[in-house]
This record gives C-alpha cells, structure tokens and sequence, in this order.
C-alpha cells in the first residue's frame, strides 16, 4: 500500500484563515502572520523606538509598574501562551514576576 504525506497548501490555507476571521459575528479579523513578514517585522520593531512612536514605551511602562498586581490575580497552576507577540520585551516584567512566583 503506498502513502503519500499530506502537505499543506498555502493558498488554501489563506482562504480559509480569511474566511474564518471575516465570518466572525462580531468584529472581523485576520491573522498578523498575513500582514507583517520578516523585513516587516524588524520595520515595526525600529519604528517603536522612534521618539514619536510612544505607544510601545507606554506599554511597557504599565506593565512594569503593575507587573506584580497583574500576576496577583493569576491563579495558579500558570499556563502561559503568547501568540503574535512580535519581540514580546514588553512582557519580561510581568513574566519576571511571574517565575519569581513560581519558584517560592
């Protein structure tokens, strides 16, 4: 009996990731990996440094101000996924608290 492996097909893949975010009932959506590719993804990360891009700066701020009352009211066992993070640096201060918690 002979096998062949299924490979995936890009395009069919496409139609339907689009079709599932754009038959969602409330807001319609499309996958990041569509939108940003390698070169892009470096783009974002040199723009985000920029003086007038704040948001990312801003983000960060909060998080590492409020790291230690956000992992507070995780219960535990943790599970963590991140998915789509780009860099995900804005996130070790919630995740430094969170394994230091961890470990006691």
């Amino acid at each position: 009996m002979q096998t062949h492996a299924i490979t995936a097909d890009p395009l069919y893949e496409f139609a339907a990731d689009v079709r599932a975010g754009l038959t969602e009932p409330r807001q319609k959506e499309l996958p990041s990996k569509y939108l940003y590719d390698n070169v892009g993804s470096a783009l974002f990360e040199v723009i985000s440094v920029l003086p007038e891009y704040g948001l990312a700066r801003a983000d960060e701020r909060l998080l590492r101000r409020h790291a230690s009352h956000i992992v507070d009211r995780i219960a535990r066992p943790v599970v963590l996924a991140e998915l789509g993070s780009g860099s995900g640096k804005e996130r070790r201060w919630s995740l430094a608290v969170l394994c230091r918690r961890e470990q006691s």
